[in-house]
């Protein structure tokens, strides 16, 4: 288990943290291409894509979410979390702290991968190379010229 981050004590568990923002997720959903986000994020990133005009994709693989664009809460993940949370203080503080500050707002490199294609830009430093692999073992790269993450690695 790889550290999302790391306080002086304790390492966030990286299937604890949003892809998009590598923050502890408090309100965890499960899109359509079946990651979980943070609410937040993700609803950060699929107004970029709106307001860029272009469909929206995951920001992991870069594939068509669907058109009712629903996310679903993640009880489970959000039950287990809140047990780690509870075990350590010092980052739920952080965590609530840093949620308080209100919606994420995405790095204009991030914003601007709403624009791009597939192997058009590197892919985000915050989403692991393995999440990436299994995108393109798949078959998940998305298509040229629409809002997607990261590009899938060969």
């Amino acid at each position: 288990m790889q550290p999302a981050a790391s306080s002086p004590e304790h390492a966030i568990p990286q299937e604890y943290a949003c892809p998009i923002t590598q923050s502890v997720m408090l309100d965890p959903v499960l899109a359509s291409d079946g990651h979980t986000y943070e609410r937040t994020a993700i609803e950060a990133w699929l107004a970029t894509c709106k307001s860029q005009r272009q469909p929206p994709r995951s920001p992991l693989t870069g594939t068509l979410l669907s058109s009712q664009l629903e996310l679903f809460p993640n009880h489970s993940l959000r039950k287990i979390i809140s047990e780690f949370l509870d075990a350590h203080p010092a980052i739920r503080a952080a965590a609530e702290a840093e949620a308080a500050e209100g919606a994420p707002k995405l790095s204009a490199e991030l914003a601007a991968r709403c624009m791009v294609g597939p192997g058009d830009a590197p892919s985000p430093p915050q989403i692991q190379d393995t999440t990436l692999r299994a995108g393109a073992e798949s078959g998940a790269t998305g298509s040229g010229g629409t809002c997607r993450g990261g590009a899938a690695r060969e």
